[in-house]
């Protein structure tokens, strides 16, 4: 069976099993595992127990399902990727490539990181926005981020609870002068792309 990326993770009431795979990034015992990949976050409930470290590389599979901007992957079963096994470790995607999916991703960077203009590509909902303002707010399932010069598509993708789709650069933040925190801006201002889920 194919690994599946996290951002190809659809609700499925069919009974489809997926298998998926990452790097450890939670981890709380008997309850979830979230997993980064190459596209974005996965989070996986499991009732197994086996204990994992951040940054241990596993596999899993189970029923996908999307809870807002979050893949899961229900009723999961993982386990741990050995690295000896060349074959299964190079199957397992990278997570530091580009474009960054994750608004953790992105807050992680330096201010001289953010300022090489990496590219971004984000879903995510918008939680709050004003015409007034240039800028706006973000909530992946990684967390929150601020989006300079945003350009929505239209009026209604500016609204607050909109699931939207971001394709921009970092750059130096300007949300605090005092703590220079990576965000947001697409190139010219961006261009903002609303979902249809």
């Amino acid at each position: 069976m194919p690994i599946t990326l996290s951002d190809r993770i659809l609700p499925d009431s069919s009974g489809t099993i997926v298998r998926v795979g990452g790097v450890v990034r939670g981890y709380e015992p008997g309850n979830w595992v979230t997993l980064w990949d190459a596209t974005g976050q996965i989070m996986v409930q499991s009732k197994q127990s086996q204990p994992l470290r951040f940054g241990d590389r596993v596999e899993a599979i189970g029923r996908p399902d999307l809870k807002g901007v979050q893949p899961i992957v229900l009723n999961g079963l993982y386990r741990l990727v050995a690295t000896n096994n060349p074959t299964a470790y190079a199957l397992m995607p990278a997570t530091n490539t580009l474009p960054l999916r994750l608004t953790e991703q992105i807050r992680d960077l330096s201010p001289e990181e953010a300022g090489r203009h990496l590219p971004v590509n984000l879903r995510a909902i918008v939680t709050w926005s004003d015409s007034s303002t240039p800028f706006a707010y973000l909530l992946d399932a990684s967390g929150g981020i601020r989006v300079d010069n945003p350009k929505w598509d239209e009026p209604d993708t500016a609204k607050p609870g909109t699931v939207v789709l971001l394709a921009g650069v970092t750059d130096e933040g300007r949300l605090c002068p005092w703590s220079p925190t990576p965000s947001c801006a697409g190139p010219d201002g961006g261009k903002w792309k609303s979902s249809a889920r």
